[in-house]
């Protein structure tokens, strides 16, 4: 990572503040398999919290991963996305729309426009995980935080953090599009990462790869074009991203529970768009 040391992670404290199950993605849809996971962490608190399966195919698939529970609605997360038109194979652009669902399914939601790394842990000394964007490294088995101006964003649960004998501060960490290549502790599941290398990737989120033939979902096309850039020479676009991504994050809870920070999100409205 540019400009850390490179220090060997540390093994996970036996318990986190909010470690939540694990699901594995299919597609580009990251953000809505995080959000499973953190809905599968309330429930499993407590069987009334709901939680819900992306794709009809999750149900049967308990051994990779795709879900941990039965589900307790009918709606597919991926169908309701797609209803809304904020999505077209599971990719969020609005991490509004994250709490959106959230709140869709039962729960209460809040939108961080500026996140720190203290709002991080605030909600983590409540028991709450924290849904966030950070750009990835490409090597599937690594998924570390890397700066690379948002062209390889991704979304991950931060669960967990603790100080080593050095007093490097780590975060704790689940992401659905790969388990680590590492025994870190506890299982092949959760990631250690450098707190100030999440909290670097998380703030330089800048601009989407630039590609052609982006399909991008009804709801948010005009929305979306008006932060396109378009090489005329190559025909690709490049999105500016900065308002989407760059220190959002989305804290969850059940209804009993208090939000300890961020902007409420309410339900949507059958009319309204994203």
């Amino acid at each position: 990572f540019g400009g850390s040391t490179k220090t060997a992670a540390p093994v996970v404290p036996a318990t986190v503040q909010a470690s939540v199950p694990l699901r594995e993605q299919v597609g580009p849809s990251c953000s809505l398999y995080a959000l499973g996971m953190i809905m599968d962490y309330w429930h499993k608190k407590d069987p009334r919290n709901p939680t819900a399966h992306i794709l009809a195919g999750d149900a049967n698939d308990k051994f990779q991963r795709r879900c941990n529970f039965d589900a307790t609605s009918d709606e597919l997360m991926m169908d309701v996305a797609m209803g809304w038109g904020i999505t077209c194979k599971g990719e969020i652009w609005f991490w509004e729309n994250m709490a959106e669902l959230a709140v869709h399914y039962g729960y209460k939601a809040s939108v961080y426009d500026a996140g720190t790394m203290a709002d991080l842990y605030a909600a983590l000394d409540a028991g709450h995980p924290v849904l966030v964007p950070y750009d990835a490294s490409p090597a599937r088995g690594e998924r570390k935080p890397g700066k690379f101006g948002g062209e390889h964003a991704h979304a991950a649960v931060i669960q967990g953090y603790f100080d080593d004998d050095q007093g490097v501060r780590w975060l704790v960490a689940k992401q659905s599009g790969g388990r680590p290549t590492s025994m870190l502790g506890r299982g092949e599941e959760d990631f250690v990462w450098r707190a100030d290398d999440f909290d670097a990737s998380w703030h330089q989120l800048t601009k989407s790869r630039s590609k052609k033939g982006w399909v991008l979902p009804a709801a948010l096309q005009d929305r979306l074009m008006e932060l396109g850039d378009m090489d005329f020479d190559t025909g690709k676009v490049q999105f500016d991203v900065r308002d989407l991504y760059m220190g959002k994050a989305v804290e969850i809870v059940p209804p009993g529970e208090k939000l300890v920070g961020g902007r409420p999100v309410e339900a949507r409205q059958a009319a309204a768009s994203a």
